[in-house]
């Protein structure tokens, strides 16, 4: 009876050593899958489930402990049920989906909250440190242009920070090679007023994506300033000042343009 005592307990040990294993595990990947404050909610709500759990391990047996356990880990399941997933499906998925939009886990919050603020340098310390973690991450790369060339008023700086991400060895996903892309052209054509380069940006999409949807959407904004440019040198030259695009403006344009790409890009 001292024997059969003795190996239940070691049974009940080990099985608490792997479930607290398993959840510090969870816990501390799921700082990277997800927004730290809804880690410790989660962990915050696990506490008496997990206490529950430990209380059953030490209980005689009783025909009611497998129903009240599996209620216990049907809650587990609940809480960390997307992280435990995502972490499970990843190697499976990496081939098809990247890597960016499987750890689509950057916390950029505290960076756009630094913008708003106008702590400009703060929100691209912030957003470095991010992307050292998560360096594909195309989120990251789009906040910092928009900080060089909106609230900074630095263009060629923008454009540096997206080329330089384009150049990346392995190249990132589709989607974000054309959201980069997009991005380049905008900020080209709206804070450097350069049609042309505006225009070649455009091409390149055209040219690496020939059968996608974003090719046309691209083929159209190359039209369309063909068209404006040839419009404005026919026309006279008038000695009033063209008023000034807002920031505001630029941005709802490309984010008009990046909207319609990412509607499609399950179709590339």
């Amino acid at each position: 009876m001292i024997a059969e005592v003795t190996l239940i307990q070691i049974v009940k040990l080990f099985l608490l050593v792997i479930l607290s294993g398993a959840l510090l595990f969870l816990f501390f990947r799921s700082l990277k899958l997800a927004g730290v404050e809804k880690i410790r909610f989660r962990t915050l709500i696990s506490l008496p489930f997990l206490a529950g759990t430990v209380f059953l391990l030490g209980m005689p047996p009783h025909p009611m402990i497998p129903l009240i356990g599996a209620l216990f880990g049907l809650g587990l399941a609940i809480i960390w049920g997307k992280p435990l997933i995502l972490l499970a499906t990843k190697p499976f998925l990496d081939p098809f989906m990247p890597s960016e939009e499987l750890e689509a886990s950057a916390n950029f919050s505290p960076a756009i909250r630094m913008r708003n603020q106008g702590l400009y340098s703060q929100a691209l310390e912030s957003i470095d440190k991010e992307l050292e973690e998560f360096p594909t991450n195309i989120q990251g790369h789009l906040l910092k242009a928009q900080i060089w060339a909106k609230h900074r008023q630095e263009p060629t700086e923008a454009l540096a920070i997206l080329e330089e991400y384009l150049a990346k060895d392995p190249l990132p996903s589709v989607g974000s090679q054309i959201v980069a892309l997009t991005q380049l052209a905008e900020i080209s054509l709206n804070y450097l007023k350069d049609k042309s380069r505006a225009k070649a940006y455009f091409q390149i999409i055209v040219e690496r994506f020939p059968d996608s949807e974003a090719a046309n959407e691209a083929e159209q904004r190359i039209a369309q300033l063909s068209i404006a440019t040839a419009t404005k040198a026919t026309e006279p030259i008038k000695s009033s000042p063209s008023p000034m695009i807002t920031a505001t403006t630029d941005w709802s344009s490309a984010a008009i343009t990046c909207t319609r790409i990412l509607k499609n890009l399950w179709m590339i």
